[in-house]
């Protein structure tokens, strides 16, 4: 019982306001509901608040997370 209190009262709060400044810094709205690919969006209101999506098949090895972790950081710039 003391396990779950703390991760509801400590460890979940944590998570969802890192979650929130990862968001707010790279600008990435991610479709969480979507759960047969990686989608969602990057705001980017250097570049006159283009939208450039995210929409890419879940990586099978460490090339393809390599690849797409890179495409995404190509995305925030």
């Amino acid at each position: 019982r003391r396990e779950m209190d703390v991760l509801v009262t400590e460890e979940i709060p944590k998570l969802k306001n890192a979650l929130s400044l990862y968001a707010h810094a790279t600008k990435i709205a991610w479709k969480y509901e979507q759960k047969s690919k990686i989608e969602g969006r990057v705001n980017n209101s250097a570049n006159n608040g283009e939208v450039k999506r995210i929409d890419a098949a879940f990586p099978r090895t460490e090339e393809e997370r390599f690849r797409l972790c890179n495409s995404i950081w190509d995305l925030i710039d």
